[in-house]
């Protein structure tokens, strides 16, 4: 009985929300409107992999084969703002034996949006397709309901269906002026930190080269990992750690892990759920001999 009720309630919904009168009064299906605040998760189901998107405390999370990570927030809202840019205007089918030609059966990507466990959306997205050069459309489908119709735009190609491809990959996006020192912990005597004084960054009192420094502070304000770690960590203790002292006692730190085979691995307090192995992290590590 309650699942008959949700169901009843969806396509209430979908009537509502995709359909407007012509002149005639007749019913003209047009385009979605989805309240970006409102949506707090996310399911797609498609060839490539099933996933959740998911929002806790106005940060969204990718739950992917039963671990959770930090996700992109305008990646996930740009997939919100593009499920709204449809428009159901040209039905070309209503016989569900010929789904499968359009790509709207289990063959498709099945995209459901929840706002506080009330289904917003649930919706099939089909083949690619081209009427010429310049006009493109998509088929589409809304689960239970059986028109299908050919979206005039290439929403097929632009929807991301790769889990990896939501997953934060920002280490560290820091405002250089709110900078106040950096430290290199080594855990050895070799350790030391660099100081941004009234008269530029400073090493034990000695005023460093400006622009080699400069070049190095750019930089690492804006640490991006491309190359995911997914593995087990041999060792959680880090080797090296990165400190950034903001103002107003802030720390932001970047950790490097050595693995067994001589792997760096390196992970953010900001971002402490993705792990990455990209070499070029290394340098950051590795400028004493700049100094």
């Amino acid at each position: 009985m309650e699942q008959m009720l949700i169901t009843f309630a969806f396509f209430t919904l979908i009537l509502g929300t995709l359909s407007c009168s012509d002149k005639d009064g007749n019913k003209v299906p047009i385009g979605l409107n989805i309240d970006l605040e409102e949506v707090d998760s996310i399911t797609i189901k498609s060839h490539i992999a099933r996933f959740n998107l998911e929002k806790a405390d106005q940060k969204w999370l990718l739950n992917y084969q039963k671990k959770k990570f930090s996700a992109k927030k305008n990646t996930v809202e740009n997939l919100i703002s593009l499920l709204n840019t449809i428009k159901f205007t040209n039905m070309v089918n209503d016989k569900p034996d010929k789904y499968k030609d359009f790509l709207v059966d289990s063959s498709g990507t099945q995209i459901t949006v929840y706002s506080s466990n009330t289904i917003d959306l649930d919706i099939i997205i089909g083949l690619f397709g081209m009427e010429s050069k310049e006009v493109y459309h998509t088929y589409v489908r809304a689960k239970g309901e059986k028109e299908v119709y050919a979206a005039p735009q290439f929403i097929g190609i632009a929807i991301e269906r790769n889990p990896a491809n939501y997953r934060n990959r920002i280490l560290t996006k820091i405002n250089k002026d709110s900078i106040q020192a950096i430290s290199f912990d080594y855990h050895n005597d070799s350790s030391f930190e660099i100081n941004n004084s009234q008269n530029g960054w400073e090493l034990n009192g000695r005023k460093l080269d400006s622009l080699s420094i400069e070049e190095f502070v750019s930089a690492a304000t804006s640490i991006i990992g491309t190359q995911l770690f997914d593995e087990n960590i041999n060792d959680k203790t880090p080797k090296m750690i990165l400190r950034f002292h903001l103002l107003g006692y802030r720390e932001i730190t970047v950790s490097a892990f050595q693995q067994k085979n001589n792997t760096w691995v390196f992970s953010s307090s900001e971002n402490k759920d993705n792990y990455f192995s990209d070499e070029k992290i290394l340098w950051f590590y590795k400028m004493q001999t700049e100094f």
